[in-house]
Order: structure tokens, then sequence, then C-alpha cells
């Protein structure tokens, strides 16, 4: 990826994060300007400015406030990045990708250690019982309920029938009330952040006209009100435009720039499930890791190879689908368990008899 792209795309993630918060400034500036005169301490004060400039201070502060306990007390952006994922289809059916690639290397791999486990009088049952969960997760489809819906409680069941997973990493880890609770509240905020999304462009241009045509006429506006003739010629004029310009401002960022690819590896630096498992993989690859591995470990009995590795990998695994999104301390627990594990190849090195002379 051109490091150039990935800049540019860091600062833009940098510029829509601080607008977030020049808008709550400018939003409570302007509650502050149209609210002041309705508190009684402030709407005598000379200047006049002084009372609204306070009362959004006040409204200010207050936001802020929330916003800590948001960020520092509640910690609701894990919920907000578990109602993400949750939301999106991808997690939880196979991509068109994943399909044409990963299903024939995965098979050929199932194909593989049948044959061997076969040759070895080592049962295939569990190899049997994969392929078929393979077979029935590969023909799962983003349009259909049931599939969504069902992918994670088959994975999990898929689990519990498998005796070489470890004791709690069947399933995810239990929630107690106040994470529903947090996690409820950010699913509402999820559906009116989608809902405002939806309809942004057409509210952001009508304000922007509403503001403008006053402008464009020499009209005072301060009142809220504008003939009706005007504003169509406002809609017309500004509104129309504006939101055809945007549209053409997303294609040309899309089909020309294509920077989308830049700013999705800048939010996945910042997701959390970049360090816990998601759900597809607790519905794909851990019944394929925990039945690998378990036939490999086998086939390493009979042969009489030893199964250290095997087992110290198994380990690994399922030490990481026990992990849990915690903030820094959940990164700072994966990366633990990360260093813990070490590398997972040991390449020896050759040395060349000239060098021992």
């Amino acid at each position: 990826m051109p490091p150039l792209s990935k800049w540019f795309m860091k600062q833009y993630w940098r510029l829509t994060t601080i607008r977030a918060l020049f808008g709550v400034l400018l939003g409570m500036l302007v509650l502050g300007r149209y609210y002041y005169g309705f508190v009684p301490f402030l709407r005598d004060l000379d200047p006049s400015i002084a009372g609204a400039v306070i009362l959004a201070g006040i409204l200010l502060v207050g936001f802020l406030f929330f916003g800590w306990l948001y960020d520092d007390v509640l910690r609701l952006w894990n919920e907000k990045s578990q109602v993400a994922i949750e939301k999106d289809p991808y997690s939880y059916v196979p991509l068109l990708r994943v399909k044409m690639l990963d299903y024939p290397y995965f098979y050929s791999w199932l194909y593989l250690l049948k044959n061997l486990a076969e040759e070895v009088e080592v049962s295939t049952q569990w190899l049997s019982d994969l392929a078929a969960y393979l077979h029935e997760y590969y023909s799962r489809r983003p349009d259909k309920r049931t599939d969504l819906f069902g992918s994670l409680p088959k994975g999990e069941a898929f689990l519990l029938r498998h005796p070489f997973a470890g004791e709690g990493s069947d399933k995810s880890p239990r929630r107690n009330l106040a994470s529903r609770a947090k996690k409820m509240f950010m699913l509402q905020v999820w559906r009116l952040s989608w809902v405002q999304n939806f309809t942004g462009v057409v509210q952001d241009s009508l304000v922007f006209a509403a503001l403008y045509v006053g402008i464009l006429f020499g009209l005072n506006t301060g009142e809220g009100t504008v003939p009706v003739g005007l504003m169509l010629v406002g809609i017309i004029l500004i509104a129309v435009p504006f939101v055809a310009i945007q549209i053409a401002a997303g294609w040309y960022y899309d089909k020309k720039l294509q920077l989308w690819s830049p700013d999705q590896v800048v939010k996945v630096e910042r997701n959390p499930f970049t360090y816990i498992p998601e759900p597809r993989l607790v519905g794909f690859a851990a019944p394929f890791l925990f039945v690998t591995l378990s036939t490999l470990r086998e086939l390493c009995v009979a042969y009489g190879i030893p199964e250290s590795d095997i087992e110290r990998l198994a380990n690994h695994i399922d030490a990481f689908f026990g992990l849990a999104a915690g903030g820094e301390r959940g990164i700072e627990r994966a990366l633990q368990l990360q260093r813990e594990f070490g590398e997972v190849f040991t390449i020896p090195t050759t040395v060349d008899p000239s060098e021992e002379e």
C-alpha cells in the first residue's frame, strides 16, 4: 500500500475525529446564542454575548463530562465495536473470495488428513463431521436471517461436541448485566447513527440552503423564517447542487482515488477485533483448527513423533479464544499471550564449514 495514501487517510481519520469536537463546540455556541435568554441570571448580562458564551461553556463542560463517562468510566467504545461487527453480515457468512479460494484450500487439507488417518487406522469421524460442518458453512448466504443468526450458536455447538477444545473455549465469556445494558445502549446509538448517515446528506444540504438563501438574497433570517418562494429557489440553487457535488465527490473518492483501502487499514489498527476473536472466527476458524490439530496430534502419536509443539499451539489457540475486548488492558493481554507463545517455527541455522575452520 502506498505510504502516501495511508498517511493521507490517517490525517483524514484525525480530521474526522477532531471534527466531532469542533462540531460539539459550534453546536454549544449556537445553543448558547439562542437559549441564554431563557436563563434568568444570564439574559441580563452586559454585553449580551457574555450570556451566550457562558451558557455555551456550561453546556460544553456537560457534554465533555458525558464524553469522559463514555470513554473512561463506561468504556462504551468496546460495545460500539462489538455492535458494529455484529451488524456486519460477513462476520457470520463467507465472502465470495473465501468461497473461491479458502474453501478449496481447506478441503485439500481435509482430504489429505483423512487419507493419512485411514492409512494408519486413526478415526476420521472428526474430519467427516468437520467436512459436513464446512459444507453447511459455505452454503450460508448474507440475505438469509437463519444463516446470520444461527452462525455463532452452530459454531459453539460444534466445539461442544469436540473433545479437544479446552473447557471454556466453546462459548464467549458471559456478559454481566452492566455490559448487556451498555451494549443495548450502543445498539440504539448505532440505529440512530445509521438513520442519520442515510439521511444526513439531504438534511445538511437543506440546512445549508436555509442558512445561505438569506445571504444570497440579502434577507434577515435571524428569526428563522424565509418566504416559501425564496426557500424553493434556495433548495433548487443551493441544496440540489450541493447534494450533486457530494455524490460526485463520493464517486471520485471511490473510483479514482480509491482511498477506502488505506482508510480501512487505519480503522483496522484502531479496532479491538484485531486482537480478539470475532464471531466468524468462533464459527469457522476455531472448529477447523481444533479438529485438524486433534488429527495431527493423533498422527504424531501413531508415528512416534513428538507432539509437544502441537500441544503448545493448541493451548495458545485455546487461550486466544478466551480473550475479550477490554480496552488497553485487553490489548496488553493479547500481546502478552503472543509474547509467551514466542516464535511459531524454529528455523535451524546452518553453519558454513569454512567458517568453523
